[in-house]
């Protein structure tokens, strides 16, 4: 009830302070009219102004009279609407009789006008609060449907999963799905790309049965195994095998098993090798092939031989590649490839010393066959590095003067340096040094 009052009395103080009266001018001006005049002996503005504050005064008093009597009658309003409320809840109706007319003063009617309209109001609100409140509660639905989405997903895939190691057939022996070719005991057959051939042979396995969830055990008969689903092996070794293949689901007891019926063939290739050696400019190839019935030379520069040996003078320096090509008697062939570096070493030579005015060995140049095949440059300096001679004539020698005159240079060493070049294009530099007695 306290909390009631000082609710009513801040209301009251609210209401005071925002009432405000509306002004009218020509009002004020009858109101002054109508007012008989004063005899206080104040002056016509003092009166009037009296007057005034007078009349405010008054129609104040009047709002403030009117507010509080508004504000009781609707507190009584509200006690009578509660009332009613609260009786309507205890009226027990009786299907076999008819119902009482309840006849009320004025005052009764207008409380359960009042209650009619406050529970119109109520409902009116609370409808508009839950077709607000509608989008909200659709959003939930949406989101708790996809929820359930999700949880069934997860669901139906536990499930799968759980199929993976539970499914069982008619013998109760566990399977695998989701794999090609399932059966109680799994397809252990399988298939190669090749049934036989020459070392190294290259052969691929496949089994008819491919599943992650299998097991492999592979043994290609020569000793070596493997678990991978399709593996590739090669044979070094001659002679015949029997692969076998044993497969198991990884959750199951029972394991299946295939042997190839059709051994693989293999055939020994020959294994081929070779070396060379190098005299004066001539290659000799020697053949050391195993297993070899014959063999085939091509030595990189557009000759072969089919010689066991053979000896090669090449032209041209430079870097060639020979292969040797060997052939067994089972027709297995097998090769080899080796770079040969070649450096060709012309066959002329210089003196190391010469005399001056010697008949025999007065003179210093380049000695050989053949020289007018070549060209020739020649140079020879003193021990300060001074050139004393040249020539580019192979022909020419050198007597022991200084080039272009008829002084001889003084006894002791000297150096030279000659390149020459051969018809096919290869240069070689030779130097050293000569003592002049």
């Amino acid at each position: 009830m306290e909390s009631k009052n000082k609710n009513l009395e801040s209301l009251i103080k609210d209401k005071l302070e925002s009432y405000e009266m509306n002004y009218n001018h020509s009002g004020w001006v009858r109101l002054e009219k109508d007012l008989p005049a004063g005899n206080s002996g104040f002056s016509g503005n003092m009166s009037g102004s009296l007057v005034k504050i007078v009349a405010i005064v008054g129609i104040s008093l009047v709002a403030i009279v009117s507010t509080l009597y508004i504000l009781k009658n609707s507190d009584k309003t509200e006690k009578s609407a509660h009332n009613q409320i609260v009786n309507n809840k205890n009226i027990v109706v009786d299907n076999n009789t008819q119902p009482q007319t309840i006849i009320s003063d004025k005052k009764e009617n207008k409380g359960n006008t009042h209650v009619t309209n406050y529970n119109s109001k109520v409902e009116t609100q609370n409808n508009s609060q839950v077709s607000n409140l509608q989008p909200v509660v659709n959003d939930m639905n949406t989101q708790s449907q996809k929820n359930q989405q999700q949880v069934q997903v997860k669901e139906n895939k536990q499930a799968k999963d759980n199929n993976a190691v539970d499914i069982k057939d008619k013998n109760n022996i566990t399977i695998i799905p989701g794999c090609t070719g399932i059966t109680p005991v799994p397809d252990a057959t399988f298939a190669v790309d090749v049934d036989g051939g020459c070392t190294p042979l290259k052969v691929c396995f496949t089994p008819n049965l491919k599943c992650d969830t299998v097991l492999y055990i592979w043994n290609f008969g020569d000793g070596e195994t493997s678990a991978q689903m399709s593996p590739v092996h090669i044979y070094d070794e001659d002679g015949t095998v029997n692969p076998t293949l044993t497969v198991k689901y990884t959750k199951a007891k029972l394991s299946g098993n295939y042997t190839l019926n059709q051994a693989i063939l293999i055939k020994q290739s020959p294994k081929v090798d070779f070396s060379y050696e190098v005299n004066d400019n001539t290659y000799t190839f020697i053949n050391k092939s195993l297993n070899a019935a014959t063999v085939k030379w091509q030595f990189g520069n557009g000759e072969e031989s089919g010689d066991e040996s053979p000896k090669l003078m090449y032209n041209k320096n430079g870097k060639y590649t020979v292969t040797l090509i060997a052939t067994a008697a089972n027709n297995c062939t097998d090769m080899v490839n080796k770079d040969v570096r070649v450096n060709i070493k012309h066959k002329i030579n210089f003196p190391d010393a010469i005399v001056p005015n010697d008949v025999r060995n007065g003179l210093f140049g380049p000695i050989g066959d053949n020289l007018s095949d070549y060209r020739f440059s020649m140079a020879i300096y003193n021990r300060n590095g001074k050139l004393v001679f040249e020539t580019k004539d192979i022909n020419e020698k050198w007597n022991g003067k200084i080039k272009g005159t008829d002084q001889m240079v003084e006894p002791g060493v000297y150096a030279y340096e000659a390149v020459i070049t051969d018809k096919y294009g290869n240069t070689e530099k030779k130097v050293g040094s000569i003592y002049v007695k």
